[in-house]
């Protein structure tokens, strides 16, 4: 059987986290990044529940090309083609715009926007177009309907949806979808689910919680799978009808 090799950029804690296990479910082969802490990819590696697949991790800044290039030659080191890419790294840095410093606002777009462009270009050379591959960005409703005082993510995550948008007509007789997925407020292991600020974000969502990293993995899959064979340039919203 020849296992679907799919690469996550940004694996190791929260919504990445939760999209490599789901495709581990799934039975494909991973290769995950992560940034900050090796520990916690590894800890991802231990607890893979599925022994018939390969789940391996590297790190990888999206802000250095240096460190992209040794991110896809690693990839290339460990699989001859890539069937998919999840694009699930990103930062938060919200500020008034009037004193919100250059460097703040460069560093999400370099991150969030700028990283997506640059890995997921120097990834598509081994991207599998013979027999159809899938692309999903991980995008926010921020980036949809913004609140005031993020400028710098705004801009960002609605980069990342115009970029998906491109992509995807750019590639669709190449055989290759894309597709984004935009997350609403999701609790994780950052959100203190005391904070009033929280408790006031549940109130205005049509369900009355904050949305589950499954939840949202979930719906990355469907869009990366033949489930979703004729869907491409689309921006699935996950966040409870709050939009």
């Amino acid at each position: 059987m020849d296992r679907k090799q799919i690469v996550i950029i940004g694996g190791s804690k929260g919504i990445g986290k939760s999209i490599v296990e789901e495709f581990i479910s799934k039975d494909c082969n991973v290769i995950f990044s992560y940034c900050k802490s090796e520990s916690d990819a590894l800890a991802t590696i231990e607890n893979c529940k599925n022994d018939d697949v390969i789940v391996k991790a590297h790190y990888l800044d999206v802000t250095s090309k240096d460190s992209i290039q040794t991110f896809v030659e690693f990839v290339e080191h460990n699989c001859s083609k890539v069937h998919g890419i999840i694009y699930c790294t990103g930062i938060v840095n919200d500020q008034a715009m009037i004193l919100m410093e250059d460097d703040s606002f460069e560093e999400v777009l370099l991150t969030n926007l700028h990283g997506c462009f640059y890995v997921i270009k120097s990834l598509l050379p081994i991207v599998d177009m013979k027999s159809g591959a899938s692309i999903v960005i991980i995008s926010s409703t921020g980036g949809i309907r913004p609140d005031a005082g993020q400028t710098n993510y705004a801009a960002s995550k609605a980069g990342m949806i115009g970029l998906m948008e491109s992509m995807a007509r750019e590639f669709a007789e190449k055989k290759i979808r894309v597709n984004a997925v935009a997350p609403g407020f999701i609790e994780t292991d950052m959100v203190n689910m005391e904070n009033p600020k929280i408790q006031k974000s549940i109130a205005q969502i049509p369900m009355k919680r904050l949305g589950r990293t499954e939840e949202v993995a979930k719906a990355v899959y469907f869009l990366y799978s033949d489930d979703a064979s004729y869907i491409t340039a689309q921006t699935l919203v996950v966040d409870g009808g709050r939009l």
